[in-house]
């Protein structure tokens, strides 16, 4: 499929989906049958994103149901979703930190060894503001439903 086939064909899918009521699942099955999409193929998935990324300006949000597709979310889990993205995007960063920490440092020359401790230290002390800003939840609670 050309870009412009798969484009409208996106913007179909979305109208769809945006007139379908909060709760609805939507099958892995359904999908693929609406986009003529492989189900598990990186097509499939691609074109899903596209779907997804078009729903949000219709102000619908999907959720992941595991082996099954996907549900169209209630207005009061939106905040949820996007909170769980925030706080997996805050564990990539945590991640880059750490790694950051462990750069052989010793085997730099003085400048550029100056110049990565005050990069890492910028990105150390972004992520400390946002980790304040941002309660946590409660160990064991889902941030999404």
């Amino acid at each position: 499929m050309d870009s412009r086939v798969i484009n409208q064909l996106v913007e179909l899918v979305a109208q769809t989906i945006a007139e379908k009521e909060p709760g609805t699942v939507l099958t892995h099955a359904w999908l693929s049958n609406e986009t003529n999409a492989k189900i598990g193929t990186n097509q499939y998935y691609q074109i899903v994103n596209l779907i997804k990324k078009r729903l949000l300006r219709d102000r619908v949000h999907l959720i992941t149901k595991h082996k099954q597709g996907y549900r169209v979310a209630y207005p009061d889990e939106q905040i949820g979703l996007c909170e769980g993205e925030y706080i997996r995007g805050m564990k990539i960063q945590g991640r880059a930190v750490n790694k950051a920490n462990h750069i052989a440092y010793d085997q730099l020359t003085e400048t550029v060894k100056n110049d990565a401790i005050q990069r890492t230290q910028r990105m150390a002390n972004v992520l400390a503001m946002i980790e304040r800003a941002l309660p946590m939840p409660a160990a064991g609670t889902s941030v999404s439903a």
